[in-house]
């Protein structure tokens, strides 16, 4: 069982969003969701309990805020997509939140594949700090 204190101390307010991988369909069983849900206030589970089509869909992104500030959290279930489009969706993701114009520059991993995706964005967004979200 996750410990929300542990959880929670790794979100503040220098924090921009959470890129979260994962190799199945967003569920309430997805490891984090419970996690995620409630930093998102219940979105996550409003988006699952309105919309069957969610098994079908490779990225998700969702907004709310931070300590004042737009925070997102991105969603990329990676057998839903190839190798070369993953790239191209990750880059058209993190340009989305990058429009923001948020102070804040750390996005925070939670990578549930075998697939390293943390070194790709790291590579490609040097402008941001990721940091992998353990719990």
């Amino acid at each position: 069982m996750t410990n929300f204190k542990d959880f929670n101390s790794q979100i503040n307010s220098n924090t921009f969003g959470i890129m979260w991988f994962t190799d199945k369909a967003l569920t309430n069983e997805t490891h984090g969701f419970k996690e995620f849900n409630y930093l998102l206030n219940g979105l996550l589970s409003q988006y699952l309990d309105n919309d069957d089509l969610h098994k079908d869909i490779a990225s998700n992104i969702f907004f709310s805020e931070n300590f004042g500030e737009t925070f997102f959290l991105l969603h990329i279930n990676v057998t839903k997509t190839n190798p070369e489009k993953l790239k191209e969706l990750l880059t058209e993701q993190i340009n989305l939140t990058s429009a923001l114009k948020s102070e804040n520059k750390v996005i925070l991993t939670h990578n549930l594949t075998n697939i390293d995706l943390t070194s790709e964005v790291k590579r490609n967004f040097p402008s941001f700090e990721f940091k992998k979200l353990e719990f």
